[in-house]
């Protein structure tokens, strides 16, 4: 006999990487006005790590990422659930070659980092952000920035090897285990480049929350987050 769902269930494409996906996680656990377990948002994960890597098939020209995601969200939506978030700020960039497809929503991490900033800083006109090489590459925050008349300052290449480094630090150890060079590094590209915010563009990053800059710091995993929270509590 089937039962019949009157709450919002959400589908989570992760994996990309394992440890951002736990932080994801966390994060819609911690935001949640809870108090006992069932008041919490019901989940679908999917901690898919064997998506081809997105960098890799920007810098080398390896497999696609795209189908895999496009079949992963079919998937998804056939649980059934009434929405995708993916906590990929590199796969927010394929978005657009697959989201067709799919017969529910897929909420954009960019549109939603990009929406809380303004709420937090309506004002704010130069943005940095940091993430990987896809992210930077192909500007993919550039146009969710424009919508909410700021833009995207774009830091060098240089600064964005030193960018990847720590992200990758972060892959491979869950954590960050050096704040202080972390919070120095930001602190030089708010100076250098003269921005009244920094999007922490990738989802590992939200490890490194809590540094002290002169700039607005907004965590798109926490913007992520929110925007499945607020979907699929019971008000909405």
């Amino acid at each position: 006999m089937m039962v019949r769902r009157t709450e919002k269930v959400v589908g989570v494409l992760g994996g990309m990487g394992p440890y951002a996906t736990v932080a994801f996680f966390k994060c819609i656990l911690h935001n949640t006005p809870a108090q006992k377990d069932w008041e919490h948002v019901r989940l679908v994960i999917d901690n898919h790590t064997k998506i081809p890597s997105r960098t890799r098939h920007l810098l080398y020209g390896e497999a696609s990422p795209v189908e895999e995601m496009r079949a992963a969200c079919l998937q998804l939506q056939g649980y059934p659930i009434d929405a995708i978030a993916l906590p990929c700020n590199s796969a927010a960039h394929f978005l657009q070659f697959f989201e067709r497809d799919i017969d529910i929503p897929i909420f954009n991490i960019c549109a939603a980092t990009s929406a809380k900033l303004k709420s937090m800083r309506p004002n704010a006109g130069r943005v940095l952000v940091l993430g990987s090489h896809v992210t930077y590459r192909m500007q993919t925050y550039r146009q969710f920035l424009e919508v909410q008349n700021m833009s995207l300052e774009m830091h060098t290449e240089g600064e964005q090897e030193k960018v990847v480094e720590l992200i990758e630090r972060i892959k491979l150890d869950g954590c960050c285990k050096d704040p202080v060079a972390v919070e120095s590094l930001i602190r030089h590209l708010v100076k250098c480049h003269n921005a009244d915010a920094v999007i922490l563009g990738c989802t590992e990053l939200t490890h490194v929350l809590g540094i002290k800059v002169d700039a607005t710091l907004v965590d798109s995993t926490e913007a992520l987050a929110q925007q499945v929270i607020d979907f699929a509590s019971p008000q909405s």
